[in-house]
């Protein structure tokens, strides 16, 4: 059997990808597929996760830019029931497949996790620079890694679904010599690479905490812009969620912004209760570019855990 998507399936954001589950067997392979990586290093990190194993999720690594043609994504897969979860764990920008070629028979799709995070970030979310101290090689795939974040580790605490809007270099604040680094404008794309598209956020199930994960790369501005910017993030969150719960996180790898941000986003809670500051600590950002390593997401992710608990969020 095969799904053929004259489409394409586009898999554009950081941790982008499908679900699917149905009687399967054998192999499982993605055809056609262009791949665009962001990275500059010719190959994008992407997992299969099998029977919700995340822990021993498959690696799958794509290589080439271009055209690379059928990309095996499962491999002997034993007959019977399976849910096969693909994500893209390198940073945005794209990767298409035409379709989708296994054996068996697809059945409906899985349904949702009862709780919902959705993350809007920076490279810190995208897991980027993730790589350990050891191990800074520019053009290791492995130097964005989604699925070791403090966002992904903070949603599988919860079991909750894991939504994501990052790309390295997004900023709160507009610029205009870094205008693309907008990310009021980027989290209205559907595609990041494609700026003339627009998402329609009336198809999605509503979150019911959204963390906002800017400002390290807004470093520099004053506290004017801090207060003209940061309410006009949170209108627009709230504009497109008008129930969740709105945690704005910062502090993982920047700092220097920690005071105004929290005065702005507490001024804005005075009128929005369910709209929070979280101060993250910034600890060993040995990785590559000078970004976090796996150990301190752990504990961005256990501080990010504890506020929401502490605050009963979710």
């Amino acid at each position: 059997a095969a799904f053929d998507n004259s489409n394409n399936l586009k898999m554009d954001w950081s941790y982008s990808g499908f679900v699917m589950q149905g009687e399967f067997s054998g192999d499982i392979v993605l055809t056609d597929v262009v791949s665009c990586p962001s990275s500059g290093v010719g190959r994008v990190l992407a997992y299969c996760v099998i029977d919700n194993d995340f822990t021993g999720r498959k690696e799958v690594i794509i290589e080439g830019l271009g055209a690379v043609g059928d990309v095996t994504i499962v491999s002997g897969l034993k007959p019977g029931y399976h849910t096969v979860q693909f994500f893209k764990a390198s940073e945005a920008w794209s990767v298409t497949a035409n379709g989708i070629k296994f054996n068996g028979t697809l059945f409906d799709a899985p349904a949702e996790k009862a709780k919902k995070i959705q993350f809007i970030g920076d490279s810190v979310t995208c897991g980027s620079g993730i790589v350990n101290a050891v191990d800074k090689d520019a053009n290791s795939v492995y130097r964005s890694d989604i699925s070791k974040s403090f966002g992904m580790l903070t949603a599988r605490h919860f079991n909750a679904e894991f939504r994501v809007a990052s790309v390295s270099g997004s900023m709160f604040s507009y610029n205009e010599a870094k205008a693309a680094s907008y990310m009021y404008d980027r989290y209205l794309n559907k595609f990041i690479s494609d700026k003339a598209s627009v998402y329609d956020f009336s198809t999605e199930t509503q979150p019911d905490v959204v963390v906002i994960a800017l400002g390290t790369n807004d470093a520099g501005i004053d506290t004017a812009t801090v207060n003209e910017y940061v309410p006009k993030m949170l209108d627009m969150v709230r504009e497109k969620h008008p129930n969740a719960k709105i945690v704005w996180f910062y502090g993982m790898m920047g700092v220097g912004l920690k005071a105004d941000i929290k005065a702005a986003v507490e001024a804005y809670a005075v009128n929005d209760s369910n709209v929070y500051y979280c101060q993250a600590t910034r600890n060993d950002c040995s990785g590559y570019n000078g970004h976090p390593v796996p150990e301190a997401h752990q504990i961005g992710a256990n501080e990010l855990i504890n506020f929401i608990e502490s605050n009963e969020i979710l």
